[in-house]
């Protein structure tokens, strides 16, 4: 009995194997011709020179930076998100494969399909590079954003997009900040740190190829709110106007940050306004009432612990004095506001949202405006909502001519317009004010009544 089945086991062998060597084979087989095909195309991908060069500078940024951490939290390796790893391996019919085990030849095509995606071959040197980083990080239709109003030197546009990285990152993160969102913001910027060391190591080239914006973005003169290396381009209509490009480069070097430390371990930013080359610095009282010694930051990097040395509560004004300061650039000031008319465009440089010397541009739509401060009427230059936010606080409102006509104060929380006070309001707080400073309180004033406006 147990000879007759072995036969007859022995007489189907045959058979099963047949069936299952063809099975083995149409599950082999697709996938090896799958592997075969994507073996000859990234043999034959059109590397040139300048993406090789490029591609090896990104993959060098890995060993001085964590690894580029995703805001919306995907996993990221060598710079790639797994977002753009799955893309890319749909686009080369190939199934979806966890980033952890991405091979070296793919991520060699994931970044050429982003240098492809960017169009960063239009760029020299560094900004190829740049280019090449920041399509990876961010994508190619967001990172466009960054190639508009650029410098017309290579190292300073390149230097230029990783500053507009760092707004955009931290743009991009929304309250509540957890932890996870903390970290990822964290990872990013180091790894823009990274990129700026990577520039700043390169030799200047010759000047890149003619720098043209994005034709899918939206022109920066129509939006209410600017990136802070964006500048809003408008030509002058009028004589004596400037455009808003000179405004901003103008005005940007005199504009500065001023720190507080609210809680321990939180700083808020307004700002401020250099007039004297001393280091003589024009703010807000309200920006500096609970801190008498705050520090401030020029746009240049350079930072100095400040003084308050004279204070009008009523007026809302403070001068602060930068300690051990010379030859600092200062803004020019305007005598009068009896050249503005409603309608006029006007301009603002500030620190909204942590967005450091962010550039905005609005019009007047009141200029003899009541409004108060405490129990105290004042006159006001009023602007439309959406013109200035917290962290305009302090710094300058400018006309087209590019001098100063005022001080931004607050917004009116009913509308969301802004207030700031007039050229004449400052100038007649200085011509009081500078012969004989002020100590400010130790405790900050205890009149909080009719206060409808949020501070800035």
């Amino acid at each position: 009995m147990e000879s007759w089945r072995l036969k007859k086991l022995r007489s189907v062998m045959p058979a099963l194997s047949l069936v299952l060597l063809t099975g083995l084979l149409l599950l082999v087989l697709p996938r090896l011709g799958t592997w075969v095909l994507y073996k000859i195309r990234s043999n034959s991908l059109p590397y040139n020179a300048q993406f090789e060069a490029a591609y090896q500078s990104v993959r060098s940024l890995e060993g001085k930076a964590s690894e580029y951490a995703s805001i919306l939290g995907n996993a990221t390796q060598y710079g790639i998100r797994q977002l753009d790893y799955d893309r890319w391996r749909q686009l080369n019919g190939k199934p979806v494969k966890d980033l952890s085990e991405i091979e070296a030849e793919e991520v060699k095509a994931v970044y050429w399909m982003h240098w492809e995606a960017g169009n960063c071959k239009r760029f020299g040197v560094p900004l190829d590079l740049v280019c090449l980083d920041s399509v990876a990080s961010f994508g190619a239709q967001q990172s466009q954003n960054f190639w508009v109003n650029l410098p017309a030197e290579p190292k300073p546009a390149a230097m230029e997009v990783v500053s507009r990285r760092e707004v955009a990152r931290r743009r991009s993160v929304r309250p509540p900040i957890t932890p996870s969102k903390q970290i990822a913001i964290r990872e990013g910027l180091q790894r823009d740190r990274a990129l700026a060391d990577a520039v700043a190591a390169i030799a200047s080239p010759g000047m890149p190829e003619q720098l043209q914006p994005a034709p899918f973005a939206e022109p920066p003169s129509q939006q209410p709110f600017n990136s802070p290396l964006s500048p809003p381009s408008q030509s002058p209509t009028q004589p004596g106007q400037l455009s808003a490009e000179q405004i901003y480069a103008q005005v940007k070097p005199a504009t500065v940050e001023v720190w507080n430390t609210t809680q321990p371990g939180i700083a808020s930013t307004a700002a401020g306004v250099i007039f004297t080359a001393d280091g003589l610095v024009l703010t807000n009282h309200h920006v500096v009432e609970r801190n008498p010694s705050p520090t401030v930051k020029l746009a240049d990097g350079r930072k100095f612990t400040a003084t308050v040395t004279s204070i009008d509560r009523t007026l809302d004004l403070a001068l602060l004095q930068l300690n051990q300061a010379s030859n600092l650039p200062t803004a020019p000031f305007s005598n009068d506001t009896t050249q503005v008319k409603v309608g006029d465009p006007v301009y603002a440089i500030g620190s909204p949202r942590g967005e450091s010397w962010t550039f905005s541009t609005s019009q007047v739509i009141e200029l003899n405006s009541t409004c108060a401060n405490g129990t105290s009427p004042l006159r006001c230059i009023r602007t439309p909502g959406g013109f200035l936010y917290p962290g305009n606080s302090g710094g300058p409102l400018i006309a087209s001519s590019g001098e100063v006509i005022g001080i931004n104060r607050a917004v009116q929380q009913s509308t969301g317009e802004g207030v700031s006070i007039p050229i004449e309001t400052v100038r007649e707080f200085l011509d009081q004010r500078m012969g004989t400073p002020q100590q400010p309180p130790s405790q900050p004033p205890q009149n909080r009544l009719n206060r409808p406006r949020r501070w800035l």
